[in-house]
């Protein structure tokens, strides 16, 4: 458990971020995850190392994304924001 202090307006999505949406910010932001940075740096002192994600399916891209981290949350409520007109 984390424990936060708010000194701003918490605003919160009404539905889960789909993984669909959360890799489409990816895309159009060219943004690299930390899990992938992760990756690719390990991946310098061991080629044998796998990505261990799912691929994303038709069936699976509505499922809610998971294992994000807290920058990479940030990035993507940021790019959201922007999308919206809401900055």
């Amino acid at each position: 458990t984390v424990k936060m202090r708010m000194d701003t307006g918490l605003w919160m999505q009404q539905h889960e971020v789909s993984a669909d949406t959360y890799h489409r910010f990816c895309k159009e932001a060219e943004y690299v995850t930390s899990y992938e940075r992760n990756l690719r740096r390990d991946r310098i002192s061991n080629p044998k190392i796998a990505d261990q994600r799912e691929p994303i399916t038709e069936k699976t891209s509505v499922y809610p994304v998971n294992y994000v981290a807290l920058e990479d949350c940030v990035q993507f409520c940021k790019w959201l924001s922007k999308l919206e007109g809401r900055e």
